[in-house]
């Protein structure tokens, strides 16, 4: 049999902001350069699912 396997990585960024939503709303438009340059942890791969293909 077959199976996909889906990888994450998780990233802990900082960012400035005056209040929780607007550091959520920050993160929410960053794309993956910023949030790479801004991490400042890094879980590395982990499996994320496993499924028939």
């Amino acid at each position: 049999m077959k199976y996909k396997v889906e990888f994450a990585e998780f990233h802990k960024i900082e960012v400035e902001a005056d209040s929780k939503k607007e550091a959520e709303e920050k993160a929410a438009v960053m794309d993956d350069e910023d949030i790479l340059n801004h991490s400042v942890e890094n879980t590395g791969m982990v499996v994320w699912d496993v499924r028939e293909a």
